[in-house]
């Protein structure tokens, strides 16, 4: 695979994924760096992207982006649908840094001062009526990653992705490296391992 020049090995994996999925799923999209990048380079017309970002700060700028079937959804990726309570990063209120907000408030780098209230959807409803082997997903989350993959592995709706590719926060949250030996023996046995990347 030829790496596109100022792209990473992961966004120059998933660039060559959208070519063959029906559905990418930006999860923790922040301003929408990966879903312009998918809308830039995918060559598959029929192509579907749905932006996940809770923050509305965030997505301010998410919601401004243009695509044919793109779709940005002020809301978390999680395991029920509903309301959580989102933590930012403890320099919020200095510089309005939205890339570490998180549901998970044992997160290293948070504090509940900033915290507000947001929407949660269900994973599972976002990909349940979909087909098998047809979606790929990048999760960002900021530590909720194993929650929602160990959701996705419960319900055997990991069927629907042929590949992850997520950043793992096993140092970050409380029992994070626990959670990250227990998801990765379940995918292994599972035989879902081959499907996840990490993101980088």
């Amino acid at each position: 695979m030829q790496i596109k020049k100022n792209v990473s090995e992961s966004e120059a994996s998933l660039i060559e994924a959208l070519a063959t999925t029906s559905l990418f799923i930006d999860g923790g999209a922040n301003i929408g760096k990966i879903s312009k990048l998918a809308i830039q380079e995918a060559k598959n017309a029929n192509l579907e992207i749905m932006a996940f970002e809770p923050d509305p700060v965030a997505f301010a700028e998410l919601r401004l982006i243009r695509g044919k079937k793109f779709q940005a959804h002020e809301k978390a990726l999680f395991t029920r649908n509903g309301f959580a309570t989102l933590f930012r990063h403890r320099e919020f209120i200095s510089n309005l840094a939205t890339t570490s907000s998180t549901l998970n408030a044992t997160k290293s780098n948070v504090v509940s001062d900033n915290s507000i209230q947001v929407n949660v959807v269900d994973i599972v409803d976002v990909v349940r009526l979909r087909e098998s082997n047809s979606i790929i997903m990048k999760l960002d989350v900021e530590g909720s990653e194993y929650e929602i993959l160990n959701r996705l592995l419960k319900t055997k709706q990991i069927d629907k992705f042929s590949k992850i590719w997520c950043e793992f926060h096993p140092h970050k949250i409380r029992f994070g490296l626990t959670k990250h030996i227990f998801l990765f023996s379940r995918l292994k046995l599972s035989g879902n391992l081959c499907k996840i990347e990490n993101w980088d």
